[in-house]
């Protein structure tokens, strides 16, 4: 099983790189690739560089599309050359409290998103190649492609959490505050 950590945004609501924030004196990237490791054989980074973690950093392709699909496509691309029969997985940089049983659960013979009662969180997924084979072979990366536009196209199945702060991303300085906060 892959894995895939997308942490190329600009972060720029942060302001910074999100990736590299400390959270009681762990990085960000850290904390995810930890929790992360522990549910696939294998975890790559949608990144600049890889944090200094030695994993294989998957670059956004030029002719490919823009935002979270870029780092989507690169990960495919990447492993359809590696002849990757099935699939791999995807969770974003900031969110700390990555369920320990995303994998395990997301897994199967298509795409999965993780939903909560707040919602879909369509960048915790399992993405089957085969899926993904049939959404870019054929893409016109000229138009702007959403990862929701992804996940629909997939017919992607949804995979219901009912503890929604699994999936708490950290996208500004008062979300970090507020989640800080929630800690203790």
């Amino acid at each position: 099983m892959k894995g895939v950590i997308l942490a190329g945004g600009k972060s720029k609501r942060m302001g910074e790189d999100k990736a590299r924030l400390q959270v009681n004196g762990v990085r960000l990237i850290d904390r995810v690739y930890d929790a992360f490791k522990r549910q696939v054989d294998e975890v790559m980074l949608s990144a600049p560089h890889d944090y200094g973690l030695g994993v294989p950093v998957l670059s956004d392709i030029p002719s490919g599309p823009k935002g979270p699909v870029a780092g989507l496509y690169a990960a495919w691309k990447f492993l359809k050359q590696r002849d990757e029969p099935n699939g791999f997985f995807t969770v974003p940089v900031d969110a700390p409290l990555l369920p320990t049983n995303l994998c395990e659960r997301l897994y199967g013979d298509k795409s999965a998103v993780a939903i909560s009662p707040q919602g879909m969180h369509q960048t915790f997924a399992w993405w089957h190649m085969d899926d993904l084979a049939r959404i870019f072979q054929t893409a016109n990366f000229e138009d702007k492609m959403p990862l929701k536009y992804i996940v629909n196209t997939s017919h992607a199945r949804h995979i219901f959490w009912p503890d929604e702060k699994l999936f708490y991303n950290i996208n500004t300085p008062n979300d970090l505050s507020e989640y800080l906060h929630k800690l203790g």
